[in-house]
Formats: C-alpha cells, structure tokens, sequence
C-alpha cells in the first residue's frame, strides 16, 4: 500500500518512517526541499516536495496514496504567538486533511500532541477523557495543535473521514538529527544543570513509531490514542541522565515562582530587544507543570509495548557520542594546557570577546534584576539568565550592586510604594533599618501582596534604567572590550603569563 508521509526529516517523522518500511509499506515522502533524508536513506520509494501551506503541492503529494500519516509541523521553541505557528500547524493539517478526503485515502493518522489533553498529577495523570485545560498558558503552538486536531475529528464526523489521532508525550530517541528533544539529554550532560520543579511523560521515539503502525491495523475512527510512557519530575529524568552516562554534574533546583519570575524577565527583555528567547513566560510555566499523563488506552486496544526510559536515553546519549555532539574530556600533554584553559576561561567567564550590544545588555539585565526583591539571589539570577540570554555575564554581575547595602533600602522602598500605589495595595510593610539576608527572609514571610508589590514597582523602574544604562553605557564598553582584548591578546603571546 502506498503511504504518505510528511515531517520525516525529524526525529518522530524518521522513526515511523523506518518503522513502515520495515512492515513493507510503499513510502512517499512530503518535505521541504531544504529537509534533510539522514538516517531514512533507502526506507522510501520518492520524495515530493512542497510546502503545506499550498494546497496544490499538497494536494498532489496526497493523489495516488492509500495512506496518509501526517507528522509534520511547527515545533515549540522560543516563539509562543500562535500567529507563528497557525499557517503550518493549522491550515497545514486543514490542506492534508481536505487533500485526503477529495482523493480517498483509506486511512489517515494525524500526530497532535499530548498537551491537547489535559494534563495530570504524579498520582493521577491525564487520559484520553480528560479536556483541554492548557489553552489559558498561552502557547501557540499547543493552541495551534488543538485547532488541528479538532479539524481532523470534525471531519471524521461530518464526512467519514478514517482518521485516527495519536498524542505523544515528550518523545525521546536517537536519530535526532535536528537536534530537537535530544537537547534535554544534554543539558543533563553539563557540568552545571539548571532544573525546574516540574515534570512531565517521556515515551521512547520507537515506541509512538510502532503505536502508528498499530493504530493503522486497529485503531477506530475518531479515537484519539495518548502514547505515554514514563512519568518523572525533571530532577528524576535527569538522575537517569546522570546514572547511565557517568556524569556528576552540579545542578541547582528552582522553586516554580523562582522559574517563572525568570521565564517572565526573559519574555521582558524579548520586548525591549525584539529577539525571541528560549526562557520566557509561556515556557517557563510549562516547565513548571505537572505534566503527566497515562498511555493505558493505547496498551489496552492497540496493544502497545513499551520500551524502558533507560533504554530510549542510553541508545539517545551513545548515537549523541558517535554524532561528536556530547563533550569529550579534554586530554593534553603540553606543558602550556593550564596556560591555555585559563585564558579560556577568562574569555568565557567575562565575555571578553562578545560584542558591545552584549556587555551593554548584560549590565542592563543586571541593573533589572538588581530593582527585583530577591536579595541575596540576585547574582545568580544575573549570571543564570546571562547565560540563557548569551549576554555578558560580568556586566550583569556588576550593574546588580545598583541595589547595595547603601542605596537598597531607598531603591525598594521606593519601588514598594510604587507598586502599592499601581496595585491598589495598602502600603503595610515596614523596611528595616539594614538591608541583610533577612531582609529577604522577612519580604517572603509577609505575604504575596508585598512581594507582588515589590517585583511590580521593580519591573517599573527597572524596565526603563535597564533601556537607558542600555544606551548610555554602549560606548563605554565598546572601549572596555577594546582595551581589554587587548590585554588577553598580550597574555596569550606569553607578554605576561
């Protein structure tokens, strides 16, 4: 039988792929001429190529096929507006399913995602029966998704189409050539990790691969098929990072509003700069869910088996050693090595090298968090979301002490009263007479009124200093970098190491 595939250059898309060619499928592939065929060579008959968003390159990819199993779609990443995402994700789907309906197919699988159920606890994860309770987090592309499916099991309704939908959980495998859920496998090879309170379901690639085939021989029009495997928190998932690949890293846990105060600067500083970022608030308050779900449905009617977590991250991290991705020790008999890493690593640590707009970011980002009330926390954040930002971490470590033990307490009271007055807040909290470490201890002990009206007031006054010192100190780090490159330069030529 003739069967359609789209979105196989990605790490699900190539697996089902392999998958259907092993079972002895007739394989046509729909990609973009820019998608690459590394790891499916030999598992296809033709490649068609053309974009979802047209309805003819669509529509002439579907004619001939009895099969269509569509994968492909805009992925979540550091952009969340669902305009992004609706003319693939959405109207993509809509053009794949009008194409199946006009020439026949027998059989179609669309492949959503989990989050288009709603999500569950450790001890009670979601099903198929729960509903769609993430629509109110703002991710585009999780709104995208839902749209999609919706449109697929309306027209299974209206106009007996056999389709089947299959959600995913967060899928985990080798042949990543993308480099798209593998990601999390290496942030857990750092050195240092940064993990949130939250959890979610991970199911092997190989497993969703083998559901697919098994939903095409038995399942029902209509049904939608969570596949699911292990539920973990973040800090479980990574231990198992840890324990199989050897590594001791260092990792730093935080609290969920710790994570979503971060997640929320980043989605600040992605306004002020116009560039999208990775940690921002949509993100962040989905890293911080309970994020777990349950495939027994699957396992009950398609009969689906299920491959160990262990396994999926094993086969993950040795097809990671072989691509070169993961970080090999380093190894060198030169009596200059310690030299050399030590220059290394004041060009790291300082950002010597980056570019002005960089240095100058860096200390505006410093100079925010510095107007925020955590005390005794600032610098980490400062150097953490420099890091996230790939800003200069020195100049944010630096512009944190705008708040200090001299000028702290009038920059908060200051900013406190600002944010009673927005808020409508009775000004209740009194300032001590010192700012120390229990000052901080006293601000979370007061309730989240004082706290919420601290970070607002800080976020008022923080937002534009950050824009100015911004702008202002541009120049000045342009000569400090020029300065200081030079002064490594000379240190590299031996001049003074």
């Amino acid at each position: 039988m003739k069967v359609l595939i789209t979105g196989a250059s990605g790490l699900l898309g190539g697996h089902i792929t392999r998958k259907m060619s092993e079972a002895g499928y007739d394989i046509r592939l729909f990609m973009r001429k820019s998608s690459g065929t590394e790891g499916i060579k030999g598992c296809f008959s033709e490649i068609m190529y053309g974009c979802l968003t047209n309805h003819k390159e669509v529509n002439d990819a579907v004619k001939g096929c009895d099969i269509v199993i569509h994968v492909a779609s805009l992925t979540p990443g550091a952009e969340t507006s669902f305009k992004h995402y609706e003319a693939v994700n959405v109207h993509g789907t809509i053009n794949i399913t009008e194409a199946a309906i006009q020439h026949g197919v027998k059989k179609m699988v669309y492949i959503s995602t989990a989050n288009t159920i709603g999500p569950g606890s450790l001890e009670k994860p979601g099903t198929e029966l729960s509903g769609f309770s993430l629509f109110g987090v703002g991710s585009g592309y999780i709104n995208s998704k839902y749209l999609a499916q919706q449109y697929v099991l309306e027209q299974v309704e209206k106009r007996g189409l056999d389709a089947v939908v299959i959600n995913p959980t967060f899928v985990i495998g080798p042949q990543d050539y993308k480099q798209g859920t593998s990601r999390m496998i290496l942030h857990g090879l750092r050195k240092i990790q940064v993990v949130p309170r939250g959890g979610k379901n991970f199911v092997p690639a190989c497993d969703v691969a083998s559901g697919v085939l098994l939903a095409l021989e038995k399942g029902k029009a209509g049904e939608t098929y969570l596949l699911a495997g292990e539920n973990l928190t973040y800090s479980a998932f990574f231990d198992k990072v840890n324990s199989i690949s050897g590594h001791k890293p260092f990792r730093i846990v935080f609290p969920k509003t710790v994570f979503k105060a971060l997640g929320m600067a980043g989605t600040l500083w992605s306004r002020i700069s116009g560039k999208a970022v990775s940690l921002n608030f949509v993100n962040a308050s989905i890293l911080s869910l309970d994020n777990y779900y349950s495939g027994t449905k699957a396992f009950r009617e398609l009969g689906l088996k299920n491959t160990s977590t262990d396994t999926a991250i094993g086969q993950t991290i040795d097809w990671l050693n072989v691509m070169g991705k993961t970080v090999s020790p380093v190894k060198s008999g030169k009596s200059n090595f310690l030299k050399n890493m030590l220059i290394k690593a004041a060009k790291k640590l300082t950002g010597i090298n980056d570019k002005p707009e960089k240095i100058a970011g860096g200390f505006a980002l410093g100079t925010l968090i510095g107007m925020t009330p955590f005390v005794g926390f600032q610098m980490v954040l400062a150097f953490f979301l420099a890091s996230v930002f790939k800003l200069n971490k020195v100049a944010a470590g630096i512009a944190v002490f705008n708040t200090n033990v001299f000028t702290g307490l009038f920059i908060f009271s200051f900013n406190y009263y600002i944010g009673t007055w927005l808020l409508g807040f009775q000004p209740t909290f009194v300032f001590p007479e010192q700012l120390d470490m229990q000052f901080a201890a006293q601000i979370f002990s007061t309730g989240y009124e004082t706290i919420l009206a601290l970070f607002t007031g800080g976020l008022v006054t923080g937002i534009p200093t950050a824009f100015v010192g911004y702008k202002l100190l541009m120049k000045f780090f342009l000569k400090f970098q020029v300065q200081a490159s030079s002064l490594l330069s000379n240190m590299h030529k031996g001049h003074i190491i």
